[in-house]
């Protein structure tokens, strides 16, 4: 294929990526409204919160375009926390917006959107003592992250869901998933085969999962989202568009560490190296931040529903799991450049269908919201 022929054959690929769009089982999403959105978000005290690795950043990234292209104008604002960046809207947007959620002025001198990078989402002293109870390599004291470390990240959190009462809840939109494999952690010690380390590994996960879960779980006013861990195609160059639905895609995306052992000409280090990138974890992990939001929104309903003697009981934080594994399986043709990155994605297709999603969710939320609200004023 000559040059031009590949440059028009990239054109009509990326073209048909954005132009897909994926549609649920049953039901319908809610229509896209980004002022809407905005409204939602003004209405808490910290807006949107997004924690997470280079994806997520994408998929931040490609929130900002979606808002802006709506007419909203958003500048970059401060902030004393490392790797953190906070979006404000601009004072006529500020003005005309903060009046339609029927909010202070003083609000939209606040983050409407934050992005806190932290791949691990542990600090390094909390990420140390996991791998100490764990097995940890002898040297584990002197091991340095091979990623940015926004220490204090919660308390920031926290920070942004109390500055001020919100009719709803600040929403924390965070996800890890692609760092946690054995090839970035190293402080893990090594052991007597592939599965044994795995096993390890996923431990020191669940560890993690109680770690944040603990420090998060009482900020009153937040409610938080776990983004599922979007899934990777071994074969993503052979797929030019979308599988049909997700049991087609569970189908061909089976035994995702073996597609990526198969391709002819890999050395034995270039196999140990991709053995080592645990893809087949991302799915298993995802479980277990599943289960985790699942236990921990029980506890919450169950522990608001105690009779108060005393003093009164301080609000927790709302648990949600947002499940975009399936729909992002089907999209093998949807990465950034296929045939030599078959993880990330080509913005904004498959990171509009996540907000999509979440504006779906949250939809919902405000409208069991209200309805509570209304039973109770009719009781």
């Amino acid at each position: 294929m000559s040059e031009r022929e590949q440059e028009k054959a990239d054109a009509k690929r990326l073209l048909e990526v954005m132009n897909w769009v994926w549609t649920p089982k049953e039901g319908a999403l809610s229509e896209w409204d980004a002022e809407a959105f905005v409204v939602r978000l003004l209405k808490s005290s910290g807006g949107l919160i997004v924690v997470g690795d280079e994806i997520s950043e994408h998929y931040f990234n490609a929130l900002v375009v979606l808002i802006r292209k709506a007419g909203i104008t958003l500048d970059i604002g401060t902030s004393d926390y490392p790797h953190v960046i906070p979006y404000v809207l601009k004072a006529d947007d500020g003005e005309r917006l903060a009046k339609s959620a029927g909010v202070p002025a003083s609000r939209v001198k606040r983050p409407l959107l934050t992005y806190i990078e932290e791949g691990f989402l542990l600090s390094l002293e909390d990420l140390k003592g996991i791998a100490s109870r764990v097995g940890a390599i002898d040297d584990h004291a002197h091991w340095q992250s091979p990623l940015p470390q926004a220490d204090g990240w919660t308390k920031y959190v926290e920070e942004a869901a109390s500055a001020e009462k919100g009719e709803y809840e600040t929403i924390l939109l965070m996800n890890t998933g692609l760092y946690w494999a054995r090839h970035f952690l190293t402080i893990l010690k090594p052991r007597n085969g592939p599965k044994d380390e795995q096993n390890r590994l996923t431990e020191a996960y669940r560890q993690m999962v109680r770690t944040i879960s603990n420090q998060l779980k009482d900020i009153g006013g937040l409610s938080v989202y776990y983004r599922a861990t979007a899934p990777g195609h071994p074969n993503c160059a052979m797929r030019a568009s979308p599988y049909r639905n997700g049991k087609v895609a569970e189908t061909f995306e089976d035994d995702v560490a073996g597609r990526l052992m198969r391709p002819v000409g890999l050395t034995d280090t270039e196999r140990e190296l991709r053995q080592k990138w645990d893809w087949d974890l991302f799915s298993v992990h995802n479980d277990v931040w599943k289960r985790a939001t699942l236990r921990l929104e029980r506890e919450r309903v169950l522990t608001m529903a105690r009779p108060v003697h005393g003093p009164r009981r301080k609000k927790m934080s709302r648990w949600h799991y947002l499940d975009i594994w399936s729909q992002a399986l089907q999209r093998p043709d949807a990465h950034y450049e296929p045939g030599e990155d078959c993880l990330n994605w080509c913005s904004p297709a498959i990171f509009d269908q996540w907000t999509f999603h979440l504006h779906h969710q949250l939809q919902l939320e405000m409208e069991k919201d209200s309805n509570a609200s209304r039973n109770v004023e009719s009781a």
